[in-house]
């Protein structure tokens, strides 16, 4: 549906955003053992370093989409240095990772999606409440996606009940996530249907006017 919407409206945002849930998806996929089942069951050689690779890949999507959401060069344009480095680290992930270095290439990815989701998390929380609307899309489903994670890292180290919920945590706050931001868009597109409409209304008005 958005990837459709990104034809239609050649807005980048959305074709981000696909990236992400597509990269994001063969991630858990690799985690649970899916993709070597079903996408590449003749390259046990990927099996270990696919969910690195995409790993890094969905972090660096999610980074462009958040970019382009939450509109950080009007918003938060500072940050995006910051951001610009969190992307460079995600290639340095894929390259390491491709290149046989599995366990630095873990590192790297492990440590650049934890400083850069607080970071972004933080960014969107700050340009909500400075009163860009659709940011609380974005604040609500990357705090979903972090209590996730949460959850799911106080089960292997036994703080928590290893069960269903505990052991799937990551996916389904994914699931909750990628919703809401795929909300957050469809309000997006609706606020911009309304800017345009009210600036077609004022240009109507002013050459009725003249």
């Amino acid at each position: 549906y958005n990837l459709f919407l990104f034809f239609s409206v050649r807005e980048r945002g959305y074709l981000y955003y696909v990236l992400y849930v597509a990269c994001a998806g063969i991630t858990q996929m690799g985690i649970k053992g899916y993709s070597f089942e079903y996408l590449w069951p003749s390259w046990p050689y990927f099996a270990t370093k696919g969910p690195i690779i995409f790993g890094c890949l969905s972090g660096l999507f999610a980074l462009l989409f958040a970019g382009s959401f939450l509109q950080l060069s009007k918003n938060a344009p500072r940050s995006r240095p910051i951001i610009a480095i969190f992307i460079a680290f995600f290639v340095l992930g894929t390259i390491l990772a491709l290149t046989g270095q599995t366990q630095l290439a873990f590192f790297v990815m492990q440590v650049t999606t934890g400083a850069g989701s607080l970071f972004v998390l933080y960014l969107s929380y700050r340009i909500m409440i400075s009163g860009y609307k659709p940011a609380k899309y974005f604040v609500y489903g990357w705090t979903v996606l972090l209590l996730g994670s949460v959850v799911f890292l106080l089960k292997d180290y036994g703080i928590l009940d290893y069960n269903n919920f505990t052991s799937n945590a990551v996916q389904i706050a994914s699931v909750i996530e990628m919703a809401l931001l795929s909300f957050g868009l469809a309000y997006s597109i609706n606020i911009l249907k309304q800017e345009n409409e009210e600036a077609y209304n004022r240009e109507l008005a002013i050459s009725q006017e003249n």
